[in-house]
């Protein structure tokens, strides 16, 4: 039977699931040497006799010893931590040579002073302040920005940066930053004047003229009456003008006359100096000084300016527009003279940015070390292979600072907790955001991002697969690549920045959609003959209503690649996409899924945790091969025989349902003892259930209970101070008398990894802030209790462990119900995909051509055609496969072996602190 599946693969070229075939093949050989350095690595610890004292074994020896070869993106990089002991003269250098190496993250070992009353925390006020004033220069600078020049950065080089940041002084600092802004702010000042002054004689010749035509509109000969009666004029705001209407007309109870222009006059803003404050010129006439003066408060309480015209002839406003014209030739002068301050002072001002955040960052990271007197300690993560670049980093500090000691590098007392670092570069980035995204790997646990370099692209392109549309994501990722070198010297906008981000990944996408779409047989929305049809047709003259294929043309396989042409205009075509793509769907699903199990196998051998690889990784395995790994074969099975009549085909649905509602009815068998395969596989997945349900959360239980046990025989052993607060511990055999002193001097971490090896607990990932390096937790939860939780009695609760493994039976077996049915999104979407492609098509192109119009219709249709495409199929169709994309790598293949509860590694680097 095998033999006979193998030869129909072989000959019938399946090449829509060949792909993901070979690609599960590829990564599953080049799995295999992780697996096996997995499992040498994991044979070199010896199993310790829990009576022999722990000094066997440092915890030194167990960092120093290799973990597996492929370290960096297949497991996260080997990280130690590291203590500096350095003077207080050099702390500051010292810092800066780690920052600008990029690589070591500080941990914070004054965490118990508060923030105001650490060290260097008057500094950093200091640079606060400086960033505020420069803050002045940078709002000039966004206003002027279509007059003055772009500035490149001078700050690119890391020596150019050590310089500039050990060169000066934080006074140096103040003295550049406050020179260059009360500079600014006294050509600002001097603006601010002149547009205050040429504002007010604008207002004094506009309040003229209107007042004028005003008296010109209201007596036939011009008369002097007006401006010998109690009067006002002033200009107000133009969105008050009304309202100063309404309360002078009430506050005098209409014994004043009002008189407002519908044409607001345009001023300059003294701030900004934009033409944007609109003002209404009015007047008011007052039977009396009194009620004149009481509205003259009134108006000014709104902002409103007054102005007095009694002495003003016309010689005397000819003079005010030579004035104003002098004026305005002042501020022309003064102006070009800020745009050659601002010009001038541009370069230095990003520079002084730069330097000024920077050494900010720099006091800020120093607050995080202990000083006490001279000395100065600071902790530091590092990946392992760049120990050595941290320590010529900083004993170059010590020689640019000329250090009268060295400092010292020690490897930390505890190597808890340590961080999650991957090394990627510009094409993989983007690929590692998507599993960071979800959270950051555990240390030393599988990446996922190693597998997503592919199938996310891959499972984006069956749901997007369309040659044409493929091309135009490939162009569109081509033309990112192209700006490369260009764009990544520019301040991009958000949305830009995250396109651009991901262009290796819109590369992928785009070739993976086109792969797709060749197997489719799809372009733009309509079938290509790339080969010719493998079916015969008869003639069209004795075609009459449907029409059947003769038969095949003396072939020896299928089409060529992908679906053959013939159904493109079929009345079954549908029926029949539908089929294959939705069957292709749960297959690579079940692939995908089983792959994610396959990793958490690796993961439990890495951790040494063999009962989870027996009671855990062969039930789940188990249950999701004899259940949906089963109906995958059967698919298979059935497209590999060959059926003389379709309508004897059995349902894979019916015998699915059969399978678990009635599993000894097998209607139309697809081979021989169908029905008591199918009563094993369903009795055997049955049997997985209560194995993950009781046996695992029991071994746990057992395993906590010896690990107890054994410290407390190990205390007894060494006669030490009994674990229940009693300070010794009285026996009538003679023992060895162990002093405080050296029990606190005890290598607890030695003793951990010790108990560890001899009880077969991975006591070297899995672990909290209250845990030591190493503890292994059950299942995916807390960790078991520390060593502190032993002497103070407590023990593990088992009903949590059980209530554990219930949630997590529970979701599994629901999970891989659900999560194959959530697969089946790949087939729904390509299926929308390759409708709208179709439905656009025929109606903006087609049925134009078809209609008898002139080429303008035809230009428009197809230009409607083109808009549409880009806007939907290629914009809002693409943004869609990919969030379903990355639901199916959240859920449904990190679920199966990814905990993502780790702590992202984020360096100290300076480097990136250049951008402004």
């Amino acid at each position: 039977m095998v033999g006979e599946i193998c030869f129909a693969l072989c000959r019938t070229k399946l090449t829509y699931f060949s792909f993901f075939f070979f690609f599960f093949c590829l990564f599953s050989l080049a799995s295999i040497p992780n697996l096996v350095t997995d499992l040498l690595f994991s044979s070199l610890y010896k199993y310790v006799d829990v009576h022999a004292p722990p000094l066997a074994i440092e915890e030194e020896d167990l960092i120093n010893m290799p973990r597996e070869g492929a370290s960096g993106l297949w497991r996260s990089e080997d990280m130690i931590r590291l203590d500096v002991i350095t003077q207080r003269e050099v702390l500051y250098e010292t810092v800066v040579c780690i920052g600008l190496l990029g690589k070591a993250k500080f941990v914070d070992v004054n965490n118990d002073v508060t923030a105001f009353s650490r060290h260097f925390t008057a500094e950093i006020r200091r640079y606060d302040e400086m960033e505020r004033k420069l803050s002045i220069i940078n709002g000039e600078l966004a206003r002027e920005r279509e007059l003055v020049e772009a500035c490149s950065p001078s700050l690119d080089a890391r020596d150019d940066v050590k310089r500039v940041l050990c060169s000066t002084m934080i006074e140096e600092d103040e003295e550049k930053v406050d020179s260059l802004v009360e500079e600014l702010k006294r050509v600002n000042a001097s603006l601010q004047g002149l547009r205050s002054e040429m504002n007010f004689r604008l207002e004094l010749s506009l309040l003229h003229t209107w007042l004028q035509d005003l008296v010109s509109s209201h007596f036939s000969q011009p008369s002097v009456a007006f401006l010998q009666t109690p009067h006002l004029l002033g200009m107000v705001d133009a969105a008050r003008a009304e309202a100063m209407y309404a309360m002078a007309y009430r506050a005098t109870k209409g014994n004043v006359l009002i008189e407002l222009d519908n044409k607001p006059a345009m001023l300059l803003d003294p701030i900004t100096g934009e033409r944007c404050i609109a003002k209404t010129p009015f007047a008011i006439i007052a039977p009396s000084p009194g009620l004149l003066k009481r509205v003259e408060r009134l108006v000014l309480t709104l902002g409103a300016t007054v102005h007095s015209l009694r002495d003003v002839s016309q010689a005397k406003m000819e003079e005010q527009h030579r004035e104003m014209e002098e004026l305005q030739e002042m501020y022309d002068r003064m102006h070009v003279r800020k745009l050659e301050l601002i010009q001038q002072h541009a370069r230095i001002y990003h520079e002084l940015l730069r330097i000024v955040r920077m050494k900010k960052k720099v006091f800020t990271t120093m607050n995080l070390c202990v000083v006490s007197g001279s000395t100065c300690t600071a902790s530091v993560w590092i990946p392992k292979k760049h120990e050595h670049t941290l320590r010529a980093a900083i004993r170059e500090a010590v020689h640019a600072s000329a250090g009268e000691v060295f400092s010292v590098v020690t490897l930390h007392s505890s190597q808890r907790n340590p961080p999650t670092f991957f090394d990627t570069n510009k094409f993989t980035q983007c690929f590692q955001s998507i599993v960071d995204s979800y959270g950051a790997a555990r240390y030393k646990e599988i990446n996922p991002g190693v597998f997503t370099i592919v199938t996310f692209p891959y499972l984006f392109g069956i749901m997007y697969g369309d040659i044409g549309h493929g091309m135009l994501l490939l162009l569109f990722a081509f033309y990112l690549i192209l700006m490369e070198n260009h764009w990544n010297r520019c301040q991009l906008n958000e949305i830009l920045a995250m396109l651009f981000g991901g262009r290796y990944l819109l590369l992928l996408m785009g070739v993976f959609s086109i792969y797709m779409g060749a197997l489719y047989n799809d372009f733009f929305g309509f079938s290509v003959g790339l080969f010719s049809s493998a079916y015969a047709w008869p003639p069209i003259g004795e075609q009459n209503g449907t029409v059947h294929p003769l038969g095949e043309k003396n072939r020896t396989g299928v089409y060529p690649m992908g679906l053959d042409v013939a159904w493109a205009e079929t009345e079954n075509k549908l029926e029949f996409y539908n089929s294959v793509k939705m069957k292709c769907a749960v297959i690579v699903g079940v692939v995908q899924m089983l792959t994610g199990n396959v990793l958490s196998l690796f993961n439990h051998i890495y951790n040494r945790e063999l009962h989870k690889a027996i009671f855990l990784f062969i039930p789940e395995i188990l249950f999701l091969l004899c259940t949906f790994g089963y109906m995958s074969l059967l698919i298979v099975v059935k497209w590999c025989t060959r059926w003389e009549n379709t309508s004897e085909a059995p349902s894979i649905l019916e015998t699915m349902t059969n399978f678990f509602l009635q599993p000894g009815i097998v209607s139309q068998p697809l081979y021989n003892g169908q029905k008591w395969v199918q009563i094993l596989l369903l009795l055997t997945a049955f049997a997985m259930v209560p194995v993950m349900l009781l046996v695992m959360p029991l071994i746990e239980v057992r395993k906590h209970r010896e690990e107890y046990l054994g410290y407390r025989l190990f205390l007894d052993s060494v006669s030490l101070p009994a674990i229940n607060g009693s300070d010794s511990k009285t026996s009538e055999d003679p023992i060895v008398t162990v002093s405080t002193a050296r029990r606190n001097e005890f290598p607890v971490a030695s003793l951990e990894n010790t108990l560890g090896s001899h009880l077969g607990m991975g006591w070297e990932n899995n672990h909290t802030e209250d845990t030591p390096l190493g503890h292994a937790s059950y299942g995916t939860g807390a960790a078991p209790a520390d060593y502190d939780d032993y002497e103070g009695g407590n023990r593990l609760d088992s009903s949590e462990v059980f209530i554990h493994y219930v949630i997590h039976t529970i979701e599994y077996v629901l999970g891989c119900v659900s999560n194959t049915a959530s697969y089946l999104r790949l087939w729904a979407l390509s299926l929308a995909h390759a409708q709208l492609s179709e439905v656009f098509f025929n109606f903006a192109v087609v049925k134009v051509l078809g209609m008898d119009t002139t080429g303008v219709f035809i230009a428009a249709g197809i230009a409607i055609w083109l808009a549409v495409t880009l806007a939907v199929l290629v914009g809002m169709e693409a943004l869609s496969a990919f969030l379903h994309a990355l639901r199916l790598h959240w859920v449904e293949f990190n679920n199966k072996f990814y905990v993502g509860d780790g702590v992202a590694h984020e360096p100290f680097d300076l480097l990136n602190h250049l951008e402004y």
